[in-house]
């Protein structure tokens, strides 16, 4: 990324860009995505912060973009169930690029 950096912020300046991310806690876990906790935790002991159990939150953040971060795991998203809106969240996601 850091080679690219210049190259990413100019698109950044000229284009709305918006990247998505979850975070997994224990608080906010539902359903199937209280699997992936064990993982989320094991992630964050060895310093790779908030994630959704297989994403740090910090990877999925391009600099400069818009950001919308959202609790659940890596699957929040964009699949249904017990706690997931992926139509919700793309509403959402919509909402931040356009204002």
């Amino acid at each position: 990324m850091g080679a690219n950096a210049a190259a990413v912020a100019t698109l950044m300046q000229r284009l709305p860009v918006l990247c998505c991310a979850t975070r997994l806690e224990a608080q906010t876990a539902q359903g199937p995505d209280r699997r992936y906790l064990p993982l989320a935790r094991w992630v964050e002991r060895r310093g790779g912060g908030p994630n959704d159990g297989l994403v740090p939150v910090a990877s999925a953040l391009l600099p400069g973009a818009r950001h919308l971060l959202r609790a659940g795991a890596h699957r929040a998203l964009v699949s249904t169930g017990k706690g997931r809106d992926p139509v919700g969240a793309l509403r959402q996601a919509l909402g931040v690029v356009l204002e």
